[in-house]
């Protein structure tokens, strides 16, 4: 059964140590810039274990964030 998902945006996301800085911590990204500067939405960052494939993040982040489904969409593959 698919379940429908509503993403609400606040402050919290834009602020230094807000939703996206806790993220890319849980991550363990290191954040190097902005993504939108103008809006202060989103974050550029490193891994900080070093550089992996796509399949090895996706597999982290599933792992970190306790999901049972996570959908990537990367040009023209789908993971």
């Amino acid at each position: 059964m698919e379940i429908p998902a509503y993403v609400i945006h606040s402050n919290w996301d834009i602020i230094k140590g807000g939703a996206c800085d806790a993220l890319a911590d849980s991550l363990n990204i290191e954040v190097t810039g902005i993504l939108d500067p103008q809006t202060g939405l989103g974050r550029i960052g490193i891994i900080k274990n070093g550089p992996m494939s796509l399949t090895e993040f996706a597999n982290n982040v599933s792992l970190v964030l306790k999901l049972n489904h996570l959908k990537i969409v990367n040009n023209d593959m789908l993971y």
